[in-house]
């Protein structure tokens, strides 16, 4: 179904997002 593999690309991209912006805020909290 083409609605699903949309919202899986979607929350992926959400979930890499997600993940650069804590490492981003990691290296802030450090300095």
């Amino acid at each position: 179904d083409l609605a699903e593999q949309v919202r899986m690309i979607l929350d992926l991209n959400k979930e890499e997002r997600h993940i650069r912006g804590g490492e981003a805020t990691k290296k802030k909290y450090k300095q």
